[in-house]
């Protein structure tokens, strides 16, 4: 197999594989039951991680986790609820 092929088609792979890992920045809101605006605010500060292609803004679902596992904003220092949101 040639190089450029096999370097291609892991990357395609790859890119495959991190897509299923985001979500756009309102569906983040909408789990966090935050809004946009909030986690705009907390990217702005560098707390929160978020790609930006174009227009669209995505937040990594390790992200999300990190977040409702007690380390940022209102949830720091929370521990999470049987149903994975903090009390």
């Amino acid at each position: 197999m040639n190089l450029r092929v096999y370097v291609k088609k892991n990357f395609a792979l790859e890119v495959a594989r991190m897509a299923t890992q985001l979500v756009s920045l309102g569906r983040a809101a909408e789990e966090l039951q935050v809004s946009r605006d909030t986690l705009r605010r907390l990217a702005a500060k560098g707390e929160l991680k978020t790609i930006r292609i174009a227009r669209m803004v995505l937040v990594l679902t390790s992200e999300i986790l990190r977040i409702v596992e007690g380390g940022v904003g209102r949830y720091a220092g929370q521990k999470p609820a049987e149903d994975g949101k903090p009390k």
